[in-house]
């Protein structure tokens, strides 16, 4: 029976279980179903077997709670991980120190760490060089990373699907499977063996997990389990924005910059000053306290990024089907672009008769005693839900950003 590079976790009183952390339980997926955020399929054996399941389990699962929460796609480096780890198959590593190294040493882009042609080069740099360390501690000054143990032994069944029920609204699940025995029909079997690989469960299929592996038996990394498939450990996951907001505005502006330049409208900045760089790793502690991260408020206004996943909860919130949630998502992106002070005035030969205001543009001639430009302005929670009563009675079309049709280049940013 192979083993894919999965050594179980060593459990101890430290680590964050599940119900009993103060790990943030923000609602991220309400339908538990990840597949539409999944990153491109990466192997974990091309010319040569990594044995690396943990770090490439788990950096699909980063890059998949990445593109749902910022949107974009995001490609982050298994070899960096794989060589924090110290992995040296046929051993692998396991999956609780793999999310520690991320909490403490952040993550890279996987161009300059990428896949190589024989296993010697991936082993390498060995220990990780500081320039690949400067750029996690980059990454960690823009994110706050932390995971929590769902369970770490082989629960019942019907406790198993009411506990991955409620963690899949947080985050994808990391979880321990018996790779692979043939499908019979209801997913694939465990045969009695135990668990041997580290994968990222996407969704349940009724009583089922819906995988994405690191592996494509049969040309496909999409896999189901059999119901009774049993798993041995399963791993939850939180990103928020870090807690230095002074780098996050800095962050936030250098993605604006980054899309000004790449539109022509202002010229490339080239840096002056060197980033002084870490010179070792930062290694998990013995003892692991993992310090509780910024969440990413439910209703947070302050910035565009946020301000859309606001408007994403409070149209889950007042029972929108995901059709008019990603329509009306896109049709504010369309007429605020999310800036909760936007401000559109409507002129006839010269003379403004009306301004659209805020998030929402609600127009103060023909809205003005339903919300005051105030309220549209200041009280964004109370424009958008607003605007949804009206979608929610199919009058989207009162929206240019809608009847015109412009919403649409945007569906594929909800």
């Amino acid at each position: 029976m192979k083993n894919y590079g999965y050594v179980p976790s060593k459990i101890d009183y430290t680590h964050y279980q599940f119900g009993a952390s103060s790990l943030p339980k923000d609602i991220l997926q309400y339908d538990r179903n990840w597949k539409p955020y999944l990153p491109s399929f990466e192997n974990q054996a091309i010319n040569f077997d990594t044995f690396g399941c943990v770090p490439f389990g788990t950096t699909n699962i980063l890059e998949t709670l990445l593109k749902k929460i910022f949107g974009g796609d995001y490609n982050y480096s298994e070899r960096f991980l794989y060589n924090l780890l110290r992995v040296v198959p046929p051993v692998g590593s396991d999956p609780h120190t793999c999310a520690e190294y991320i909490r403490t040493n952040g993550a890279i882009d996987d161009s300059l760490l990428p896949m190589t042609s024989t296993l010697t080069e991936y082993s390498m740099p060995r220990p990780v060089t500081p320039q690949y360390l400067a750029k996690g501690t980059e990454w960690l000054a823009q994110h706050s990373f932390g995971h929590e143990w769902v369970w770490t032994n082989n629960v019942p069944r019907n406790q198993r699907v009411a506990l991955m029920n409620e963690a899949l609204q947080y985050s994808p699940l990391g979880i321990t499977v018996t790779a692979w025995y043939q499908d019979n029909g209801n997913g694939y079997v465990d045969n009695g063996q135990p668990n041997t690989h580290w994968v990222e469960c996407y969704a349940l299929d009724g009583d089922s997990p819906l995988i994405f592996d690191s592996y494509a038996q049969d040309g496909s990394p999409f896999k189901k389990l059999d119901p009774d498939h049993h798993i041995e450990m399963c791993k939850r996951y939180y990103i928020g924005l870090s807690t230095n907001k002074q780098v996050n505005y800095s962050w936030i502006g250098g993605i604006i910059r980054a899309i000004m330049e790449t539109l022509g409208l202002i010229q490339k900045e080239m840096p002056t000053q060197p980033i002084t760089p870490p010179q070792e790793p930062v290694l998990p502690p013995s003892l692991p306290v993992q310090p509780k991260p910024a969440p990413i408020s439910p209703l947070d206004f302050s910035i565009p990024i946020l301000a859309r996943h606001s408007v994403k909860v409070i149209c889950d919130q007042e029972g929108l089907s995901l059709k008019d949630k990603n329509e009306m998502c896109a049709t504010i992106q369309a007429e605020s672009n999310f800036n909760t002070h936007a401000k559109n005035e409507n002129k006839v030969n010269g003379k403004v008769v009306s301004t659209d205001w805020g998030i929402c543009q609600w127009n103060d001639y023909y809205h003005g005693t339903e919300i005051t430009p105030d309220e549209a302005v200041n009280n964004p929670e109370k424009a958008v839900r607003l605007m949804c009563a009206y979608w929610k009675r199919g009058q989207g079309n009162l929206w240019v950003g809608y009847s015109s049709g412009n919403y649409k280049k945007y569906l594929s940013l909800t």
